[in-house]
């Protein structure tokens, strides 16, 4: 059952969802799992024996409870991480036969005007030049004709 929430309402439990990630261009459940995978180093970042000897925060999530989680395939799992390893979001460190990864879940930082630390997105990627030329060509009207009480 759902209501409408009033002054004093319970909100049920939530993810935090960095605003940077809606302006990468990666998958919704790459970004599902890094939310995930940050939710859980901030849960590490309280407790102690969660940190290596250079006071880097790592985590352990396999790809069977990720992929339990987010209801997906161990392999879409396995490809969300590969590509925010790739993006640098992420390090994974193994550990050993039978031991779980270490993930180290990485942020981008840079110095605001404030002085203060804040997540930033990566540039956005830009249009060819070729495909500018290709899209600025398109400078045709289209004219409809339709009469009264017609779908268009």
């Amino acid at each position: 059952m759902t209501q409408f929430l009033h002054r004093g309402s319970q909100i049920p439990h939530f993810y935090m969802y960095p605003r940077f990630l809606l302006t990468l261009d990666l998958s919704e459940t790459t970004k599902m799992i890094y939310m995930l995978l940050l939710d859980r180093a901030r849960l590490s970042m309280q407790k102690e024996g969660w940190q290596d000897e250079q006071g880097r925060v790592f985590i352990h999530y396999t790809i069977h409870s990720l992929a339990a989680t987010i209801q997906r395939s161990e392999m879409t799992v396995k490809n969300a991480l590969k590509a925010l390893e790739q993006r640098g979001f992420i390090y994974r460190h193994r550990q050993g036969v039978g031991m779980p990864n270490r993930i180290y879940v990485k942020v981008q930082t840079e110095n605001c005007l404030t002085g203060g630390t804040t997540f930033c997105p990566q540039k956005e990627r830009k249009l060819s030049a070729s495909n500018n030329k290709r899209n600025n060509n398109k400078n045709y009207t289209r004219v409809y004709e339709y009469e009264e009480g017609e779908s268009l």
